[in-house]
């Protein structure tokens, strides 16, 4: 009896320490079928839930390699609006891709902006976007999105 309680102990644990909510590599894909659907085709996706160091958060950022036609096609597609001056003051804030130095300054990245809750930030599978930030690096090639994600509620079926 007592290693059955064991047993149940421990799956218990285990459970209560998952990370909730989705994980790394389910954003990762769906963020691919979500830039898929605007033409742009990515292999070098570098994606990261965000979160408070106990749960994952549905914060996250992506780093990737774009072309400007990319950039051009998710810019227009989407409807983003370029930020061009350095006052960051949107909301909700916390940690972006405009904390990295890669990308902190305007001059040298080009910043675009999505309207939060926009009914074009779903995508096909039901994922949808709470806001999306582009940011891109001509000179480099190097872009970075950051979102807050909310994947699709499970299917009773």
């Amino acid at each position: 009896m007592n290693r059955i309680a064991l047993f149940l102990l421990i799956i218990l644990l285990a459970s209560a320490c998952a990370p909730a909510g989705h994980s790394n590599v389910g954003f990762k894909s769906d963020m691919n079928q979500f830039l898929g659907q605007y033409g742009v085709s990515t292999t070098d996706l570098k994606c990261s839930m965000l979160g408070n160091g106990v749960n994952v958060g549905p914060e996250a950022y992506c780093l990737l390699s774009l072309t400007q036609a990319d950039v051009d096609a998710v810019v227009n597609q989407l409807g983003l609006r370029q930020k061009t001056d350095i006052a960051v003051s949107w909301q909700p804030t916390g940690a972006d891709c405009w904390t990295r130095l890669d990308f902190h300054d305007p001059l040298d990245s080009q910043w675009y902006l999505s309207e939060d809750n926009a009914s074009n930030l779903v995508a096909e599978n039901g994922v949808h976007f709470v806001y999306f930030r582009l940011f891109y690096k001509p000179d480099s090639s190097e872009g970075c999105i950051s979102t807050s994600y909310v994947p699709p509620l499970p299917s009773n079926n």
